[in-house]
């Protein structure tokens, strides 16, 4: 399923997908940039932390890419 990202107040965007509700919020403290992934499944009741990215559009690609079934790469292995 395609995500589609809708923005909220205070720097937070969510979009709905098979997996469930994911959340990005912009946690940028002292300039440095900083986007908290999180996704709230649908057979849950606790929100699944995913990380932090650089920027907005690295965490709604990595979201999209679990909704897609794309499988995680080891860290530091080539992409």
């Amino acid at each position: 399923m395609r995500l589609k990202w809708l923005p909220h107040v205070g720097g937070v965007c969510s979009a709905v997908g098979d997996h469930g509700t994911w959340i990005i919020v912009n946690t940028n403290m002292a300039g440095k940039p900083n986007w908290w992934l999180c996704v709230h499944p649908w057979d849950s009741n606790d929100f699944e932390e995913r990380g932090n990215f650089p920027n907005r559009e690295a965490a709604q690609a990595h979201a999209q890419d679990r909704e897609d079934g794309v499988p995680i790469q080891a860290q530091g292995s080539a992409e």
